[in-house]
């Protein structure tokens, strides 16, 4: 799919999951803290029907340029999406990944850190 047609599509979903993983300034790793929280979505995942598609969202602070943010965005999502198949075998074909750069920020405040992470939805 086109990063176009996946982030609109991306966009329309209403069914956000409320746990955010969080990142370190300027880093795509999945930090120590964040593996607990990652393991937790994965045993959700593995209970939905297999035809349950997953869209694991990117986002990032206002530090940086648009197109820095966009493309560090997208890095989150993918180490995100990586993980989750190497460490708990779920099906790559089922998650999806788009990156939203610093395009929605949580409380206002673009700057912030917890605009740093990456956010799931179902459809």
């Amino acid at each position: 799919m086109r990063d176009g047609v996946v982030e609109e599509e991306a966009a329309g979903r209403e069914e956000a999951v409320a746990l955010p993983v969080q990142f370190e300034f300027d880093s795509a790793e999945i930090l120590p803290q964040a593996r607990a929280q990652l393991d937790a979505v994965a045993q959700g995942i593995k209970m939905l029907p297999e035809a349950h598609r997953v869209w694991i969202e990117g986002h990032t602070d206002a530090r940086g340029g648009d197109e820095y943010n966009l493309q560090l965005s997208r890095k989150r999502a993918e180490a995100v999406k990586q993980y989750l198949v190497s460490a708990h075998g779920l099906t790559a074909q089922r998650l999806y990944t788009v990156g939203f750069g610093e395009g929605r920020p949580l409380n206002g405040d673009a700057t912030a850190s917890e605009n740093r992470r990456v956010q799931f939805r179902g459809a």
